[in-house]
């Protein structure tokens, strides 16, 4: 974790995507990157937090496998914190591949 520096954001949790730098990225692999910014939250008392599209990038994953393992993980989580979740989206079609995973499409 590291200060955002000029982002709106107080802080940046940085999360590894892949066990191995240079792997190529799975599912599961997004699904812990999630699960690893949930226990940040909740051992540092965030009550909010904003997650971009991890894993959806030219030697990635499809950015709808990613939305739906990060949705997932954030949906099935019980504890206290966070207690809002924003997902980031640089673009329409992210934009579009978060709103099919809220909603179960796809």
């Amino acid at each position: 974790m590291t200060d955002a520096g000029k982002m709106k954001a107080k802080n940046l949790i940085h999360v590894p995507n892949t066990p191995k730098p240079g792997e190529q990225v799975q599912v599961e692999d997004i699904a812990r990157a999630a699960s690893a910014v949930i226990v940040v939250c909740e051992l540092k008392g965030y009550q909010s937090v904003a997650v971009p599209l991890m894993g959806a990038f030219d030697t990635g994953i499809p950015a709808e496998e990613a939305a739906r393992a990060i949705h997932s993980e954030f949906r099935s989580h019980r504890g206290e914190r966070p207690s809002r979740v924003l997902f980031v989206a640089r673009n329409k079609d992210e934009v579009d591949v978060f709103e099919m995973a809220i909603d179960g499409i796809g």
